[in-house]
């Protein structure tokens, strides 16, 4: 059915998809002001038009601004009318002129702020294969693989494939909101080996150090501050220091880089690149965490253990500061450390600018290069993977991991389930 123009905006938007009638109508509605308050224009343009037919070859170079303002004189007239039909015919022709260039125009190419670090697609296969002398037992096992969807991390895809399948595979959340996968085997199931392999494929946004400047809140541009009082109450357990340091070892090592008022950001970051230059990184196959005393008197550790003594640190002072576990990709240029495994760092809370990631390990602010698993209060809260087996001590054998980091790969269609056991 034809959609008649009427004086109602809405009506109007919707009649320029009228086929016939509207059209119709807008035409005779245009011309029609035009004839009625153009008419001594129009007549000037004819009589303009006859002089340059008559001195045409003279004025052969004029007549297409003629011609051209022939033609347009009556319309623009119209568009220009103070009236009511004059105002009418201008809404009809802005919202036709905004409907062709809506539905026309490219969508806007997303801008990236200054400094802003690059946005790499990102695979990543983490596998874990244990093995037993003889069939043992499989108990409950833990996950911590999966990372969580966020403004700095599109997931495309995550899969899980492990051997043996298990009988059950429940996905829930921890206290501190990270995704966690428990698997389940029958009691009467043995087995010589468990294979668990993680694929991600993924957008990664880091912040980089540019944005926790431009979003510092001034309040806590220099050190010390306090947090407010609506958000300490949250704070006040990762502010606490979580190892006992009777010496008051780490104290005295954070009091280094806070000698009277300085800028925070200027602070954590000498902190973060006085344990990357001052301690000797060493792979460690063996659990747990060593305390930041023994850190600080070896002047050694991995990963793990350089993150938990920047946390410690930090609270020390004041600040509230969690464990990170996740992943490192490298470029190739920045000669970093810790790939080929699960990697850790930690984050402090900063007003404004929120959780800011620094990864004492290889020198990394803001997120750049790290992709992000897990945040806990403890590295105890924060093991990739955890189980047990029915078995004699001497059946395990040493766990093989391995990590690998592919740049750019072909994405594969979208997936809405978390996981595929």
């Amino acid at each position: 059915m034809d959609i008649p123009i009427k004086s109602d905006i809405h009506d109007n938007t919707a009649s320029f998809w009228a086929p016939r009638d509207g059209v119709r109508a807008l035409t005779r509605l245009v011309w029609g002001e035009a004839m009625r308050f153009a008419a001594p224009h129009v007549v000037l343009g004819l009589l303009l038009f006859a002089l340059a037919l008559a001195v045409a070859p003279l004025l052969a170079a004029w007549m297409a601004p003629v011609l051209a303002g022939l033609i347009l004189a009556p319309a623009l007239v119209a568009l220009t009318s103070s009236t009511a039909a004059g105002a009418r015919l201008r809404r009809h022709f802005l919202l036709r002129v905004w409907a062709a260039t809506a539905c026309s125009a490219p969508p806007p190419q997303r801008r990236r702020p200054t400094g802003a670090s690059p946005m790499p697609e990102l695979r990543i296969t983490h596998a874990t294969r244990y093995r037993y002398r003889t069939p043992v037992a499989l108990g409950p096992h833990r996950l911590m693989v999966r990372p969580q969807d966020s403004h700095d991390l599109r997931l495309h895809a995550a899969t899980l494939t492990i051997d043996p399948p298990p009988a059950t595979t429940r996905w829930a959340h921890d206290v501190f909101g990270n995704s966690i996968c428990i698997l389940e085997w029958p009691e009467e199931a043995r087995t010589d080996h468990l294979s668990i392999t993680s694929r991600l494929d993924l957008t990664h946004y880091p912040a980089g150090p540019a944005l926790p400047r431009a979003t510092l809140d001034p309040a806590a541009e220099f050190f010390p501050f306090s947090y407010a009082s609506d958000e300490m109450p949250d704070l006040a357990r990762l502010a606490e220091r979580q190892v006992p340091d009777p010496a008051r070892l780490v104290d005295g090592w954070a009091r280094r880089f806070s000698n009277g008022r300085m800028r925070t950001l200027g602070l954590l970051e000498t902190m973060t690149q006085a344990i990357r230059n001052g301690f000797t990184y060493a792979a460690r196959a063996e659990e747990g965490t060593q305390p930041p005393t023994q850190t600080l008197e070896t002047g050694t550790g991995s990963c793990r253990d350089f993150a938990l003594l920047m946390m410690e640190a930090a609270r020390s002072l004041g600040l509230a500061a969690r464990f990170v576990t996740g992943y490192l990709y490298d470029t190739g240029t920045q000669g970093m450390v810790g790939g080929g495994a699960t990697h850790a760092w930690c984050s402090i809370y900063l007003p404004g600018a929120g959780w800011v990631e620094y990864d004492p390990t290889n020198g990394l602010l803001a997120g750049t290069h790290l992709v992000r698993v897990a945040s806990t209060r403890t590295p105890e809260q924060a093991i990739p993977m955890a189980g047990s087996f029915t078995g004699t001590p001497s059946d395990a054998m040493p766990m093989e991991i391995d990590v690998t980091t592919e740049m750019h790969p072909e994405r594969p269609a979208p997936s809405l389930r978390p996981a595929t056991v």
